[in-house]
């Protein structure tokens, strides 16, 4: 204390040592908080929300709710038993230089079939994207129930996905990804269409392929790879441009009237898609083909499913006939015995039971029934195993000559995605 009070000069030193150390940590903490809120601080992404029969329930609510368009993080997403209740899930990164949501790429969009319970439990993209090199998370936790991941081709950063469920954990992070997972009492089974999927399990990890499937059972242990459902069709994602896979036709009607547009188009999940529109007082049509020319004899199984939507048509059903239908798949062949023939299925939204058909008219017996979709709701349709079908109405299929998606009638607008033909050899 006496040595205090006769050196001043200590006491006023040791203040300023003192208040200097405060301020270079308090300069330092600043600098390094700066730092790392421009480049580790995190938001959550735009996450929308379209289907139909589709229950939302938010975080902190004990009802669950419909008709809701966009959901926060920790929601539940729950889809009815019947087969025709499904959703979507688009994860659309914060809007920059002056964007909006529905101009966005998504970074992935998740499709929800029938039966189907889902949680939200991450998603985050960086803040300050230019500052920020992290990836993009998403997390979803799936109880039960069937979904498909959908990755964007084109990223600008990674994104990663984790599927997590009561066996594992499924993780995809490659751009172009197609997946679907499933999740049931015995087992999470994962199959890859299109790019990979690494399955974390009790005993490891298991990198999947295109084309491969793995489980992850209920006690954690991994089986796999098996070999998938081949897809035959190229393209079928519409992520490369048209005239290298497809041709594209469209005519010019009797009437004079414009041909029928048709344009790779941005989807209203985000996801490529092709969309035909007409407006024509006269018949009009336009369509896409793929050349196959492939022997199917020794094929086991041959299924087509797609993603098919209907904006607006003016025809009740499928026309007089039932031939013009804003959307409808057809595969052309050979039978055994070389005789050409043709396996269809149309879709409409717009209904009469006196004006117009549901079937084609001038099909042969047994007729396909055409299916009515909701309008501008995307629906993922699924065909029964066509091989047995085919053999079972004596029209059995030999070679595939190609398959087509037309759109016909006099004013419509439409949009098909995401086809594909998967075979069993």
């Amino acid at each position: 204390m006496s040595v205090l009070r006769t050196n001043p000069n200590v006491v006023a030193w040791s203040t300023i040592i003192g208040a200097f150390a405060i301020f270079l940590s308090l300069s330092g903490g600043i600098v390094y908080g700066s730092y790392w809120w421009l480049t580790a601080s995190t938001i959550s992404p735009q996450i929308g929300l379209t289907g139909r029969n589709v229950q939302v329930q938010r975080p902190n609510r004990t009802q669950y709710e419909v008709n809701v368009t966009t959901v926060p993080v920790s929601s539940r997403i729950v889809t009815e038993s019947t087969l025709t209740s499904q959703g979507q899930l688009a994860f659309l990164a914060q809007p920059t230089n002056g964007a909006t949501g529905a101009e966005q790429a998504p970074l992935a969009v998740i499709t929800l079939f029938e039966n189907t319970s889902v949680e939200i439990t991450k998603a985050i993209v960086p803040q300050f994207p230019t500052l920020n090199a992290n990836p993009n998370v998403i997390e979803l936790r799936v109880t039960t129930g069937r979904i498909r991941i959908t990755t964007s081709l084109n990223q600008s950063r990674a994104t990663i996905i984790r599927i997590v469920s009561t066996s594992g954990i499924t993780e995809i992070s490659q751009p172009g990804s197609s997946i679907s997972v499933e999740v049931g009492a015995a087992n999470t089974r994962a199959t890859v269409r299109e790019g990979a999927a690494l399955l974390d399990g009790a005993n490891g990890q298991l990198l999947l392929g295109p084309d491969e499937s793995g489980e992850i059972r209920a006690d954690g242990l991994l089986e796999g790879p098996t070999k998938n459902e081949l897809n035959l069709i190229a393209n079928g994602d519409f992520a490369q441009p048209l005239d290298t896979t497809w041709q594209v036709s469209a005519p010019t009607p009797g009437s004079g009237d414009p041909p029928a547009r048709v344009s790779l188009a941005s989807s209203t999940s985000g996801l490529p898609a092709i969309r035909f529109q007409s407006r024509s007082f006269d018949y009009n049509e336009a369509r896409i083909r793929q050349d196959l020319n492939l022997n199917v004899s020794d094929f086991t199984s041959l299924r087509l499913q797609v993603d098919v939507l209907i904006h607006s048509q003016d025809l009740y059903n499928c026309g007089d006939k039932g031939t013009e239908c804003p959307i409808m798949l057809r595969l052309v062949y050979l039978d055994e015995v070389g005789n050409q023939q043709q396996w269809i299925q149309g879709f409409y939204a717009l209904y009469s039971p006196s004006v117009g058909k549901t079937y084609c008219a001038d099909c042969a017996l047994p007729r396909p029934v055409h299916e009515q979709l909701r309008p501008s709701e995307w629906t993922n349709w699924q065909s029964p195993e066509l091989l047995s079908f085919l053999r079972l109405v004596e029209r059995p299929m030999s070679v595939l000559l190609y398959v087509e998606v037309t759109a016909s009638g006099h004013t419509f607008d439409s949009e098909v995605s995401q086809i594909q033909l998967l075979a069993t050899e």
